[in-house]
């Protein structure tokens, strides 16, 4: 009987968790509350998929690396290659987003 009981809260345990956790990349997706990220002065951009705080992370290597490949710049941020051509392609500022290959 405890057993049964045991699961059946375990089950709306799961089914909870299962409603209220959207899917992985909305959350990432999703805007924070409050002021935006700067950087230089302007929001950070608005890339789909990746958190402000990554592609600040990314601009601010990027600035500071002006001549590292964007593997490199994956590395020393520790997100993907993908992600940082994601960001610099949304990068406002085209001097910036120029990127050895």
């Amino acid at each position: 009987m405890a057993c049964t009981v045991l699961e059946a809260e375990v089950a709306g345990l799961r089914d909870q968790l299962a409603q209220t956790r959207g899917s992985r990349r909305n959350r990432r997706a999703a805007a924070p509350a409050g002021e935006p990220l700067m950087f230089e002065g302007a929001p950070v951009p608005d890339v789909t998929g990746v958190g402000a705080a990554t592609v600040l992370a990314v601009l601010r290597a990027r600035k500071q690396h002006p001549g590292e490949t964007q593997k490199q710049l994956a590395k020393r941020v520790q997100v993907s290659d993908r992600t940082v051509r994601l960001v610099l392609a949304a990068a406002p500022d085209r001097d910036l987003a120029l990127a050895a290959t």
